[in-house]
């Protein structure tokens, strides 16, 4: 990233930096078809049915496979317009170096929805040190590819595309190896039947609601910054979001293992394993992530001096505001997990539909150049108070749901 502001400028690395985020709200294009996968394969792993499991895989890379040129071909229709000047964005046409900015992370992010199907695979069955291993391979790549170009003095497309390729190309190659070495779950064409998909497609409705709210309401920050302040005011706080950040791919580093074995204990009606686990990685996460972003808020000075050789406005002010949601979030994933593996959404979509409501025009109300801070204070406080008690309350309430069903004879999952 230092290198990358470096060498594209402020401006443009704000441009880059907001078509990221623009990019991952469009991630809800999947039609949640990766959450369901990680549900049902969950399931299925607890039951040693691999056959289930290989149908499952294969309907998810076609009906990804479809979804991504679908969505592409849209987005092509759209960049055609603006060029044209059928569609006005910013008062014209996008310059040369905006328009590969914007086609290389919409091109790598297309290709990257069936490439990431094999991290849905592996996460479902709970093979965390082999997802671990490839997720770091797959940032030291980009990182050290991103160099090189920068290094050769390439165009700003190629710069972009060195950092972003690795997480298309090394998913694919990873996925041919991880197939070889577990043919039983090698997908075919001919397994993928009218049936599987709609199955798929039927949890992932409820999967694809909720990530519509979720990822518009954690990835509309850069944009709001761009709308309220300028490009240039989005580099100012994404650079030390960026840092705080840091929090959050611990938290998911913890907890996203629960998601897959908290399904299989479920689908084997064992509930008091899911709340001793629960309430273990609780403090065992909270701990974890209240020092570390301790630690990341307390020396934001020095790592931002290292990292970018440089300051930004209120950064280490930003830096706690951000870790601190990360850290009530470490106390809640436990339970969200838990939620995730039964597919129960509802609870999620009323929690975060109330962050999404007030967060958005409040940020959009009170921000401005020199009040960045105010994006982070304003998700910690409504993350705390409208997102935090809902998920709790609603994971505890199924937990006992089941429990009494199973006291009574009935399946678990009824």
């Amino acid at each position: 990233m230092p290198a990358m502001l470096r060498y594209l400028g402020d401006e443009s690395f704000g441009l880059w930096v907001t078509a990221v985020a623009v990019v991952a709200v469009a991630a809800i294009g999947d039609l949640g078809i990766g959450s369901s996968l990680v549900t049902r394969l969950a399931q299925r792993f607890g039951s040693d049915n691999h056959e289930a499991m290989r149908v499952d895989i294969a309907a998810a890379y076609v009906t990804l496979a479809m979804v991504a040129a679908s969505l592409g071909l849209v987005l092509a229709i759209a960049f055609t317009a603006v060029q044209f000047g059928r569609i006005t964005i910013g008062g014209g046409p996008f310059s040369p170096d905006a328009l590969a900015i914007l086609g290389v992370v919409t091109g790598t992010f297309l290709l990257g929805m069936p490439a990431s199907i094999i991290l849905r695979v592996v996460q479902a069955r709970q093979e965390a040190l082999v997802a671990s291993g490839f997720q770091v391979a797959i940032a030291a790549t980009s990182i050290g590819a991103c160099l090189a170009a920068i290094h050769l003095n390439g165009p700003v497309w190629l710069v972009i595309f060195a950092y972003s390729s690795p997480q298309v190309l090394l998913p694919a190659i990873f996925a041919l190896w991880y197939f070889r070495r577990n043919r039983s779950l090698a997908p075919r064409f001919e397994d993928v039947t009218i049936a599987s998909v709609r199955a798929l497609l039927g949890v992932g409705s409820r999967f694809f609601i909720l990530s519509i709210i979720t990822t518009v309401a954690l990835n509309l920050d850069s944009p709001i910054v761009a709308v309220a302040a300028g490009a240039e005011a989005v580099t100012n706080y994404a650079v030390p979001a960026r840092l705080g950040t840091l929090a959050g791919l611990l938290v998911t580093s913890i907890y996203s293992p629960l998601w897959a074995s908290n399904g299989e204990a479920l689908a084997r009606g064992d509930v008091q394993w899911v709340r001793k686990s629960s309430r273990r990685m609780c403090l065992i996460g909270g701990v974890a992530v209240g020092v570390c972003g301790l630690l990341l808020t307390v020396f934001t000075d020095a790592l931002m001096e290292v990292w970018m050789s440089r300051s930004f406005p209120d950064q280490q002010l930003i830096v706690g505001l951000v870790v601190g949601t990360f850290w009530i979030s470490a106390f809640v994933a436990p339970y969200n997990m838990i939620l995730n593996s039964l597919g129960e959404t509802h609870v999620q979509i009323v929690a975060w539909s109330a962050f999404l409501s007030f967060t958005v025009p409040t940020k959009l109300l009170l921000v401005d150049a020199s009040s960045l801070w105010i994006i982070p204070l304003v998700s910690l406080c409504c993350y705390g108070l409208l997102v935090a008690p809902v998920i709790l309350v609603g994971a505890l309430r199924r937990l006992a749901a089941i429990e009494k069903r199973r006291s009574t004879g009935q399946l678990p999952w009824a």
